[in-house]
């Protein structure tokens, strides 16, 4: 695991009418956890990490548009540029019957909206948190 992070034990989680890849799949994304494979000879790993700073350097690459040339080395051929839309702000809010008067609200406003519609927003309840810990990161993480 490469966590840079902390993140809170649950109290209880449920797996129920999903796959156990479906399930592992929801639970890493809601706390913001991402895998990757690392091969070398005779053994394959899986690899957690919730930080983009824990991944691999990587290779060079040179692109080369010409896929008619015959490249003596790997090249990128092709480049996509590829644009979707985003929240500019996360919201969610949760209820507690253990303590009735927690507010139980987070948000996360985006610094990064590149030219998107700053009043679009994704509001969330229940939010599925107990704590204000575990709500300020799922709030993070659906940003």
């Amino acid at each position: 695991f490469g966590f840079r992070h902390p993140h809170p034990v649950r109290e209880f989680c449920v797996q129920y009418q999903e796959s156990d890849f479906d399930f592992i799949q929801r639970l890493t994304a809601e706390e913001g956890i991402f895998y990757y494979f690392e091969f070398s000879a005779g053994k394959n790993t899986v690899v957690y990490a919730d930080d983009v700073g824990s991944l691999p350097k990587g290779a060079s690459l040179p692109y080369n548009p010409n896929v008619a040339a015959q490249a003596q080395e790997l090249s990128i051929t092709t480049f996509t540029r590829s644009a979707q839309v985003r929240p500019a702000m996360v919201q969610l809010k949760d209820y507690t019957f253990k303590n009735p008067n927690w507010a139980a609200a987070f948000s996360e406003q985006s610094g990064e909206l590149q030219n998107q519609r700053p009043d679009y927003e994704h509001f969330d309840f229940p939010g599925r948190f107990k704590d204000a810990q575990h709500g300020q990161d799922f709030t993070r993480y659906r940003l």
